[in-house]
This record gives structure tokens, sequence and C-alpha cells, in this order.
């Protein structure tokens, strides 16, 4: 009984994660490729990777990802503005926004209009 239990309860972790579909947006490939490949690693679905804001809009709109992992300083639209739109015309794809960068200055703030935030390292 305990191994059928520890055997479906695997199955249902499995199925929850493939489904997960991820667009990855950010303007510097070889970071795209490797948030991209850690995911996948993960078993999560890369819906794309793209590099500028309008190409994030599009792939969002288009193939309706579970997540949009969007770099916040893109070309043409700003991660921040792709989240804002896609609240309109994507709302049930969440969005996780993001820097690579140490400067606490470049994380968004809870006083951004329509969006919840915090920093890793405070939760604040």
């Amino acid at each position: 009984m305990e191994q059928e239990k520890a055997r479906l309860e695997a199955v249902r972790e499995e199925v929850i994660r493939t489904t997960i579909t991820c667009l990855v947006a950010d303007d510097h490939p070889a970071v795209a490729r490797a948030v991209s490949d850690v995911l996948r690693e993960s078993g999560i679905q890369i819906a794309g990777q793209v590099r500028d804001g309008e190409a994030a809009l599009e792939a969002i709109q288009r193939k309706r990802p579970n997540v949009a992992l969007l770099d916040i300083h893109m070309p043409r639209l700003s991660g921040i503005e792709v989240a804002r739109r896609c609240a309109r015309v994507a709302p049930e794809t969440s969005i996780i926004l993001y820097r690579a960068t140490a400067s606490r200055r470049c994380w968004p703030t809870r006083s951004m209009s329509g969006f919840a935030a915090s920093s890793p390292r405070t939760g604040r």
C-alpha cells in the first residue's frame, strides 16, 4: 500500500512538473540559455527564448505559457511594461521579473502599480 502511494505521488509530481511552461526573456543570450538550461533540468518546458520586450509580449500572447521569466531591463519594452500589458492580454500567465545584478537599486519596489515584489535577501 505504501509503495503504491509513493508511486502515485511520484507520478503526480512528474505530471505537475512537466506541464509547467515558461517563456524566458533576456537580452543577453548566454543568460537566457543558462536560465533555460536550469529550468529544463528541473522538468519545466521552455516555451521559447526571446531577446526583447516586444518579442516577449508577442510570444506570451501566442504561446500562453504558465510563467514568463522577464529581465527587467530589455530593449524595445522593459520587463515591467511587458508585465503590465500581460496583466490585460494574458492574465493567466504568471510573471516573474528579475535582474542579474547585485545592486538593490535595480530591484522593483512594492509601490509599483499592480505588482507584488520582494528582494531575495530580505523578503521585503
